[in-house]
């Protein structure tokens, strides 16, 4: 028997794990789904006493097991389910190989696991599980043979913008549906409708593809009701039914197969346009909590895509019987960069590679609060470690200044960048610690990467989205968050000491990040969409 276990995957408060290989004979285990999954060498004891030639023989030390799905190993026989009692494991259970046809559909969804613990219904796993068992009706074989039935190319329209964070999934998603679809001899049209000031007036066009305008406000959020009604919002709020009209004409005549929002308040015009329409329309929430946008059209869409399973809970009733978790696409480069290359690329040559390596930015842009949080570090940090930073252009000038107060032995181990580039992805596989802000995008690609991090939010963030997300990863153990009063330098150095000095820790952190992390986000959002729009 040779098998391998991936772990990480995490759906709706439970975690599913994946047997990706070979039982000789009898079905392949594809899914299991646990409430909690033992540590490593449990792990392999159990499966390996577990698992015999097509026998599922369950351990009474295996801890709260949900639910297994098995397939035969050409995939033409039935997915079976195992389900115990909620209070007690089950016994050894054989694997029924009925063939698919001959199953009652109503009889092996009876079968599925239905949580019944009053903390997972909460959580919407309950209805998380059942929507597996409707989605799986469309499998991959006959998701792929409806694309091999298409007549024209598939027809796309995306809306969301105004930030990299709603922009970059979006186009990644693009990318990805195109690659699936041209794997099939097909190929994909795709609208974009965004503002004319945003972001995505710029990305859309460069990436070849086509973009319309249409009118929209920004709702500015303030803690007090009476700003609300400001006259900038009232003007802005004005504009939104005229961008409805227009959203209204452009999938009128584009006549989509799915709609993609992905947030942003440009969003909202072009998804109630697809709604009016009966158009499917798919949402993608990047951050853990929906953004306004999003939150005004979980009603209206089709499908509700959410980046982590706790943010469930936080969706409206009406919108968690629709949801489901397909984690946040990241740039497919960012997954194979090299550490030597890194080394090489920017001449890294004063570095000690026996010292774990610190990567510090503050975006794009970079972030005068974190720069300053280093500086006050730096002295220290760099007699245990390797430091990149990536500092901003407006901060360039004086981080190079303090760095020449440096002794001339700490100063070889820090190198600073007004930007990194095309270098990117080989500097997060070669950073052992990364600190950061924690947008949307940059916790995607430290989760799928498992990178240990020190996160500082953006205090103004829209919706405390960032400290929303730095807690998330906290409370799961794969970061450390400095919010608000608590991002001073004593304390910044006080979350770095266990964590560089322990490589045991920077392991654990390592673990819980990829455990978070959805490499395969884009695979799965297109999914989503190509299911939406061809499951008419």
């Amino acid at each position: 028997m040779n098998w391998a276990l991936r772990n990480g995957e995490s759906l709706h408060g439970i975690t599913i794990h994946t047997i990706d290989a070979g039982i000789d004979s009898g079905p392949l285990l594809t899914e299991a789904v646990f409430s909690i999954w033992p540590e490593s060498d449990e792990v392999r004891d159990v499966w390996q006493r577990s698992i015999r030639y097509g026998k599922l023989l369950i351990s009474d030390t295996l801890p709260r097991l949900d639910r297994i799905t098995a397939r035969t190993q050409d995939e033409s026989r039935a997915v079976t389910h195992y389900r115990r009692d909620n209070h007690a494991l089950g016994r050894a259970q054989r694997l029924d190989q009925k063939p698919v046809h001959r199953q009652h559909p109503k009889r092996a969804a009876a079968r599925c696991y239905r949580p019944r613990h009053p903390h997972t219904a909460s959580a919407g796993v309950g209805p998380a599980l059942r929507r597996m068992e409707r989605s799986s009706a469309v499998t991959s074989d006959s998701l792929a043979t409806r694309i091999r039935g298409l007549e024209r190319p598939f027809r796309l329209l995306v809306t969301g913008g105004g930030t990299g964070g709603h922009t970059y999934p979006a186009l990644t998603a693009v990318r990805a549906t195109q690659a699936r679809l041209a794997q099939h001899g097909k190929a994909l049209d795709v609208l974009w409708v965004g503002t004319a000031n945003g972001l995505e007036a710029r990305v859309a066009p460069a990436e070849g593809i086509s973009f319309e305008t249409v009118a929209t406000g920004k709702i500015r959020r303030s803690s007090n009701p009476l700003k609300l009604a400001s006259p900038a919002n009232i003007k802005d709020m004005g504009r939104v039914p005229l961008g409805v009209a227009q959203a209204r004409s452009i999938v009128s005549d584009f006549k989509p197969d799915v709609v993609l929002s992905t947030g942003g308040y440009v969003a909202v015009p072009v998804g109630l346009a697809a709604k009016f329409c009966r158009r499917p329309l798919v949402l993608h929430e990047q951050t853990v909590r929906l953004g306004l946008a999003n939150r005004a059209l979980a009603r209206a869409a089709t499908q509700v895509a959410v980046s982590s399973e706790s943010t469930l809970p936080l969706l409206p009733e009406a919108a968690r019987a629709t949801a489901i978790v397909t984690g946040n696409p990241v740039r497919p480069e960012i997954l194979t960069g090299h550490p030597d290359k890194a080394i090489s690329a920017l001449g890294l040559t004063g570095f000690d590679r026996t010292l774990p390596t610190v990567y510090v930015t503050g975006g794009a842009r970079g972030s005068a609060q974190i720069n300053t949080l280093l500086q006050g570090v730096l002295p220290w940090l760099l007699q245990s470690a390797n430091v990149l930073h990536q500092c901003g252009s407006a901060s360039l000038d004086q981080c190079r200044q303090h760095a020449d107060t440096l002794p001339p032995q700490l100063r070889a181990r820090y190198w600073v960048s007004d930007f990194i580039g095309p270098e990117l992805p080989d500097v997060l596989t070669l950073a052992d610690i990364v600190i950061s802000r924690s947008g949307a995008g940059t916790i995607a690609e430290l989760t799928a990467l498992g990178k240990p991090a020190i996160l500082i939010p953006l205090a103004s963030s829209a919706g405390h989205e960032q400290a929303h997300n730095a807690q998330h990863l906290e409370r799961s153990g794969a970061a450390i968050a400095l919010t608000k009063e608590n991002a001073t330098t004593e304390q910044l150095q006080h979350a770095l000491e266990p964590v560089i000095t322990s490589p045991e820790r920077r392991t654990h952190m390592a673990h819980q990040a990829r455990h978070l992390g959805r490499p395969d986000a884009a695979a799965q959002l297109t999914t989503a969409l190509l299911q939406a729009g061809l499951n008419e």
